[in-house]
């Protein structure tokens, strides 16, 4: 069974990391003024949602979205809020269930990005202070 989105509606486009290939493949489709910075080997752009959804909600990429982009909605550990993987449409309990999962989850995410960039500064200061003489 093929998952099929609800058309213009763009509410899982949230914060994305891109693969540096995905990345490059396509970041000649924005403008110079979207900043990214890096998780691990992983391009964050610094956006509230993906910088490649239009105001239209329509992604500008879709027939070659990023992988996690074509999981969700498909693979159980990302469901779409609004729509079972068959299909048909959620109700208001589950999508409330399913919406307190993801905020969950992007809260784990948020702190562990965080406390990578945390763990990055410390050793850039820590370099940094090890090589004045």
């Amino acid at each position: 069974m093929v998952f099929k989105c609800i058309d213009s509606c763009g509410k899982c486009c949230g914060p994305i990391l891109f693969t540096r290939e995905e990345w490059e493949k396509h970041r000649y489709l924005l403008p110079p003024c979207v900043y990214i910075d890096y998780i691990g080997d992983r391009i964050v752009p610094q956006t509230e949602k993906c910088p490649f959804l239009t105001k239209e909600k329509q992604c500008m990429i879709y027939d070659d979205r990023p992988e996690v982009c074509r999981l969700f909605g498909v693979d159980e550990r990302l469901p779409c809020p609004y729509l079972k993987p068959n299909g048909k449409p959620r109700s208001k309990a589950s999508q409330k269930q399913v919406e307190r999962m993801q905020n969950k989850k992007l809260d784990l995410l948020i702190k562990k990005a965080e406390e990578e960039l945390d763990l990055k500064q410390l050793r850039e200061n820590k370099n940094n202070n090890g090589n004045k003489t």
